[in-house]
């Protein structure tokens, strides 16, 4: 059967506002889970440390879910976009497309489900295996609960399901044998069973970033830009709006918004409309490259500090003995400051260590020299 003409745009080649997007995302996860880890509650911090600063240091922590939603986006705009992309031209190949999404996933989590099986033992002497090869498995949500110190693998188990979906619906539409398409068949059916006990709405959010891969990409469309992010930022207040604050008493408005599941799908088409746009943006002027350069090297080990942050965490308060601190000044925040920069430096060790040898390990599995597209990495946050 003879390929189809191609109908889509040119792949997308620059990727760096994208990555600024990522390493931000990352980035909120890393401020929430450092707070929640360092200071008591809003409510019990006393007085002479509460202010302005204070209530932004506590406010931040409440995107943390929204900032997972942009991961999400994100994914199905690089994965799932190419995929389907790949599947319309006819030149979608289910084993590379495994190799690339098992390496993307794995080389980085299972050195983690070790660490964070170490720093259980420290802490109270528990390793529960059970818990840890589900984990690996991606079948948190489903059969086990994310690993006890590191609830940031939560989100790991829908990526992989998004693959997995992604790889179903690849099979059924391309031109292969009955076998190979009742496997896609199977494949599609348990992926989507899956989202059954876990949350639609975020299936929901990876497809809509899927699809805006298929739209034109045209850096000029500065109106769908600011549409999009207008979009994003009304949803993500609205969806922020939906958790309990502390800080801030807003419990005579919840009564009027909407679900917070609708506002996390408003959110995730916000961010999806700006892709096309951001993606064919390109700065020419030198400080505009050199900032996007650093959203670059920052977001190349955004998984990997995605990944390791709690576990670095939980042991820093295991050495520090659980201290949660009341007060807000000078000498908790540096030392708030100082939890993050080795949060940083230990994801950044743990990238050179595993997530950057992610394309030597894709060719040794694919038996052959090849190019390795540029891969976003998969966080979680929100814990």
């Amino acid at each position: 059967m003879p390929h189809p003409p191609e109908q889509t745009a040119p792949a997308p080649k620059h990727f760096a506002w994208l990555d600024w997007m990522r390493f931000l995302a990352a980035f909120v996860v890393l401020f929430g889970h450092t707070r929640f880890q360092h200071f008591s509650y809003y409510e019990k911090l006393e007085i002479p440390g509460k202010g302005r600063l204070t209530e932004a240091i506590f406010l931040l922590p409440r995107f943390a879910n929204e900032a997972v939603m942009i991961f999400f986006v994100l994914s199905g705009f690089l994965v799932g976009g190419r995929c389907l992309e790949r599947i319309l031209k006819g030149s979608f190949d289910p084993k590379g497309y495994a190799i690339d999404r098992a390496t993307r996933i794995w080389l980085p989590l299972i050195p983690t489900v070790f660490v964070t099986w170490i720093v259980a033992w420290v802490r109270d002497g528990s390793v529960s295996l059970w818990e840890g090869l589900g984990n690996i498995a991606s079948l948190q949500g489903i059969f086990v609960k994310p690993m006890a110190n590191n609830l940031s693998l939560w989100s790991l188990s829908y990526e992989v399901w998004f693959y997995v979906l992604a790889l179903g619906v690849a099979l059924l539409a391309t031109p292969r044998n009955q076998a190979g398409k009742l496997f896609g068949l199977i494949l599609a059916t348990v992926s989507m069973a899956v989202f059954i006990p876990l949350e639609a709405c975020y299936l929901f959010v990876w497809i809509t970033g899927a699809l805006a891969y298929m739209m034109q990409r045209d850096g000029s469309r500065n109106g769908l830009l600011i549409f999009g992010t207008l979009l994003a930022a009304v949803s993500l207040l609205v969806s922020a709006m939906g958790t309990t604050f502390r800080s801030i008493d807003i419990s005579w408005l919840t009564a009027y918004l909407p679900p917070r599941e609708v506002a996390l799908v408003a959110l995730g088409l916000g961010v999806s409309l700006t892709l096309p746009v951001l993606v064919a943006k390109h700065p020419k002027q030198a400080f505009a490259r050199k900032f996007e350069a650093w959203g670059s090297s920052l977001a190349a080990s955004s998984y990997s500090l995605y990944l390791i942050h709690r576990p670095i965490l939980e042991l820093w308060a295991h050495f520090e003995g659980n201290q949660t601190h009341d007060q807000m000044n000078a000498s908790t925040i540096l030392l708030f400051v100082a939890k993050m920069a080795v949060c940083m430096l230990g994801g950044w060790l743990f990238y050179l260590a595993f997530e950057k040898h992610t394309a030597f390990v894709r060719r040794k599995l694919s038996g052959k020299r090849q190019t390795v597209a540029r891969d976003l990495p998969q966080p979680d946050p929100a814990g």
